[in-house]
């Protein structure tokens, strides 16, 4: 017989009726016993095994035994017990039927079960080719709701949350996002509502203006303006060091010739060739890295998974600034360089510290 594992109705009322000429002692052994039917089924009929279910000894059990024998029917060698027999039926057929209707849900919601796993990373990845994205609109994201549970306002445990569920077509882009705690994540089910604050979309570009690393315009210099920066760093001077800017036409004669006074030290080369703008530079005043080519980003990112790429480019312009004399020709090299230190002292994926593995946590728990 079955074994059931749900909790056992008991009727007070009915209990009482049957059991008005027991005595305490043999109220509690009754109830044991009773307790071992509906989990177990079938008492056997073994004085030694009844007495263990009851907690009685051998002589109590054998005082009580006639008394405990009236409750039940004896049939095969088994006491049985009709009353129990009809609810632990009951029971069995409840049990199965929501375990179908258990499966059945979840087979609609996320596909056979065979195949869950890779149903569900095919739609994450379907998700992210209609939207993505980046690190740095997450983090503004969280920043605009305050770090917190857009439901409930718990501020910890947060994931990730498809206000359109995945499923359903949801794409995996910021426009579709919202941080949620893993409680109200895993209970939203098709819950399509947006609990973001009213213009987060406006404080979002806000704060994405002045992010860390939003990219800005650097134009490359003019054969001119490098040669007369190299002479001016020759003779240890800056442009701040004048204190008389020249003239509009002085300017522009500048801009199109190599003053008289560099054409006895510096001779143009007739195969000069623009160099490139570098794919990062660092302002050293303002003691940030600046990313000239965004596809350095996503490089990093597949390249060094096991790290924390700004947290690692905030620990890099800090040891430059502690360090200024060890300036680098080669930003990017560096960085590749550090990242790659970093990353070989990093743990494994799915060990980093919590703060550091919040993106990697968003998608375990809860409906996508």
């Amino acid at each position: 017989m079955s074994k059931i594992t749900i909790w056992m109705p008991f009727y007070i009322a009915d209990y009482l009726a049957d059991t008005t000429r027991l005595t305490t002692e043999q109220h509690g052994a009754y109830l044991l016993l009773i307790m071992d039917y509906w989990r177990n089924g079938p008492l056997p009929d073994d004085d030694l095994a009844l007495a263990n279910i009851t907690r009685l000894n051998s002589q109590a059990w054998k005082k009580n035994r006639s008394a405990m024998v009236r409750m039940f029917q004896l049939s095969e060698g088994s006491w049985c017990h009709k009353r129990i027999d009809e609810e632990r039926s009951r029971a069995l057929s409840n049990q199965s039927s929501k375990s179908r209707g258990g499966k059945a849900g979840s087979s609609a919601k996320w596909g056979s079960l065979d195949h869950n796993k890779a149903t569900r990373s095919e739609r994450l990845t379907k998700a992210r080719q209609i939207a993505s994205h980046t690190s740095e609109e997450w983090l503004s994201l969280l920043d605009v709701c305050k770090s917190s549970c857009q439901k409930c306002g718990s501020t910890s445990d947060l994931v990730k949350d498809h206000i359109l569920p995945v499923y359903k077509g949801g794409s995996d882009g910021i426009d579709n996002l919202q941080p949620l705690c893993r409680s109200c994540n895993a209970a939203k089910g098709p819950d399509e509502t947006d609990y973001r604050p009213l213009k987060w979309k406006e404080c979002l570009t806000e704060r994405l203006s002045d992010a860390y690393l939003t990219p800005v315009p650097s134009p490359s210099p003019s054969p001119s303006s490098s040669l007369i920066h190299t002479h001016l760093n020759q003779n240890h001077l800056a442009p701040s060091d004048f204190s008389n800017h020249p003239e509009p036409e002085q300017t522009e004669q500048m801009n199109g010739e190599i003053p008289d006074s560099l054409e006895g030290e510096i001779q143009p080369n007739p195969t000069f060739q623009r160099k490139s703008t570098p794919g990062v530079t660092f302002d050293q005043d303002a003691g940030k890295f600046v990313i000239h080519d965004q596809r350095l980003n996503s490089l990093w990112r597949q390249a060094y998974p096991a790290i924390n790429i700004e947290a690692e480019l905030n620990r890099a312009a800090v040891w430059l600034i502690a360090n200024p004399k060890n300036k680098k020709s080669n930003y990017a090299r560096f960085i590749g360089s550090w990242f790659s230190k970093a990353q070989d002292r990093a743990p494994a994926i799915g060990k980093t510290a919590r703060t550091e593995n919040f993106e990697n946590r968003v998608y375990v728990g809860g409906p996508l």
